[in-house]
């Protein structure tokens, strides 16, 4: 990359360090650095602003879901564009590459459902605002912390706009391979359904379902290779793959496909779900349940408050803390930090930027952050109150109580009193006799 020099400048200049390049893609350069706070970030670099804008725009609609990657700052200098988003820590196809080279061989269906499911939240909020990811494959899906999958590279998503019904952001920028035969470039929910079964195939054969397992590419590309999966297994991704619009949801297809005990769903379900989504039934069968701060969020009020406290109020908007770092400070256990960050992610991400930019954007989420910090103080203050009354009764038993003193005292006069009516009935007996 022989203009590297030029762009390190320029991203020294903002503020950011240890910037070094990381790939030049089709839709532009892209590199990694340091923020201001010491956060890992991504920069991409457009010379095409249509294309910048692209992608910004369909950032700012999806920036309430935490399982897409968020858009942390934009700016133009010199013609070009530059889009500063969060940064992971490989892509799926490393993780698959990487898998293979150590022989580890094809993944369980258990393993698929946990690495798959926020994949398929994550397009489901996609349709929740009429649009569609359009390029959904392994190169375009990050993962964070050893497990947690967001998509990213939103310059291929197209939406619907409802009040007119037409169509913004059409774009050709999809795989073959992961998009159904006739893809048009509309943002039809069974676009981004069709790829996520074609990347379980994938996980579960090891290679991609349209080729042949001595690896020559099908013929026909529309009959897949699914030879050693199990039965109802490949019914369900026949179904996806020849008729994806009969799909309900990303959800449903993962849960078709899916075949792990139940006490496994359940811990995939709590790490990397939505916490308003807990299955009823998971719900029916906890008899005695703990009060939680939220419907399933799975924790205590306590634990949610120590949670909030520490993001809250020992971190900061600039250098917020980490799950395991919050883990540490409410004094959980380490193994919770991926629950701990889909809830940070959901009360966090509810107070989004909306479409604002810029500026504009920054002062809302400061203001956002700041409502956040007060409400958890006002909790802090309620609980402390909560306790004080509790112990309130006891105090005032013990107040109420009489001094040993005292005590002795009136039995003292008790005593004499009993002894002098004892002595004038005794003598009023004797003069009547």
């Amino acid at each position: 990359m022989s203009d590297y020099p030029y762009f390190q400048r320029i991203l020294e200049d903002r503020g950011y360090t240890y910037v070094y390049p990381i790939g030049d893609g089709a839709q532009g350069k892209v590199f990694g650095a340091k923020n201001a706070s010491g956060m890992d970030v991504a920069v991409k670099v457009y010379d095409d602003k249509r294309r910048a804008k692209r992608e910004i725009d369909a950032a700012v609609k999806t920036a309430g879901s935490p399982y897409i990657v968020s858009l942390l700052q934009d700016f133009d200098h010199e013609g070009f564009s530059y889009l500063v988003l969060q940064r992971g820590e490989e892509t799926l196809r490393d993780f698959m590459v990487r898998q293979q080279a150590q022989g580890k061989g094809v993944l369980s269906r258990g393993d698929c459902y946990q690495l798959l499911l926020g994949v398929a939240h994550g397009i489901e909020y996609f349709h929740r605002v009429h649009g569609a990811h359009c390029d959904i494959k392994p190169e375009n899906l990050l993962i964070f912390d050893g497990h947690f999958v967001k998509i990213c590279d939103l310059g291929g998503a197209c939406f619907q706009e409802t009040s007119t019904d037409r169509v913004t952001n059409r774009t050709k920028f999809y795989t073959k391979g992961y998009a159904p035969p006739g893809h048009d470039g509309s943002p039809k929910p069974e676009v981004d359904t069709y790829a996520l079964a074609v990347i379980w195939a994938e996980l579960r054969l090891g290679r991609h379902p349209f080729e042949s397992p001595n690896g020559a590419e099908n013929s026909n590309s529309q009959i897949p290779h699914l030879e050693g999966l199990d039965a109802d297994e490949k019914e369900a991704l026949s179904k996806a793959f020849s008729d994806p619009a009969t799909i309900e949801s990303p959800n449903v297809l993962l849960e078709t496909l899916n075949r792990t005990p139940k006490k496994q769903v359940a811990s995939a379900k709590a790490s990397l779900r939505d916490i308003d989504e807990v299955p009823a039934r998971l719900a029916r069968k906890k008899k005695k349940r703990k009060k939680v701060d939220k419907p399933k969020s799975g924790f205590t009020k306590k634990e949610a408050l120590a949670i909030r406290r520490a993001y809250f109020l020992d971190g900061s908007l600039e250098a917020p803390l980490t799950a395991p770092e919050v883990c540490e400070k409410a004094k959980l256990a380490p193994s919770r930090a991926a629950k701990v960050q889909l809830y940070l992610d959901n009360v966090w991400s509810c107070a989004g930027m909306a479409h604002k930019k810029g500026e504009e954007a920054e002062r809302e989420q400061r203001r956002r952050w700041q409502d956040a910090v007060n409400a958890t103080k006002k909790s802090m203050e309620r609980q402390e109150e909560a306790e004080a009354r509790k112990k309130k009764p006891n105090a005032k038993s013990a107040a109420s109580a009489p001094a040993p003193e005292i005590l002795v005292q009136q039995n003292w006069t008790l005593i004499i009193v009993g002894a002098i009516s004892a002595l004038v009935i005794g003598l009023t007996i004797g003069f009547c006799f």
